[in-house]
């Protein structure tokens, strides 16, 4: 026997769906982002047994991150405020970064074993 939605779900159901069409012509960016996402996951779910993917999705992955690293450095690079305080962040900066990339070293190892051991 079919089930037929009250009448209220279906008033909800047509108010979300032209609020979410309206976003979507008005551009908005945080809608885009989540839709983005949530097709990733689904492209994901779907190609999840396919090991060429796998590699090339983790290769593109790797580079990505590595771009946008780039990016983030040219644009602190141009800002002219950052490089003028540049020498005023001294020495301590140093210590506080190099001090968070060491700690990271150092708490991957026990973390990977952890969450990536050999099943017996």
């Amino acid at each position: 026997m079919l089930k037929v939605l009250p009448e209220n779900a279906t008033v909800f159901y047509h108010i979300v769906s032209r609020e979410l069409a309206r976003r979507i012509r008005n551009g908005n960016p945080m809608l885009e982002v989540l839709l983005f996402f949530l097709a990733g996951i689904a492209a994901g779910a779907g190609l999840r047994r396919k090991t060429t993917v796998l590699r090339i999705v983790s290769r593109l992955t790797d580079w990505t991150v590595g771009f946008m690293l780039f990016v983030l450095g040219v644009s602190i690079g141009l800002n002219d405020t950052i490089i003028a305080n540049l020498p005023s962040l001294g020495l301590e900066g140093l210590v506080l970064c190099l001090g968070a990339i060491v700690g990271s070293l150092l708490a991957v190892g026990p973390i990977q074993g952890w969450f990536f051991r050999e099943k017996e």
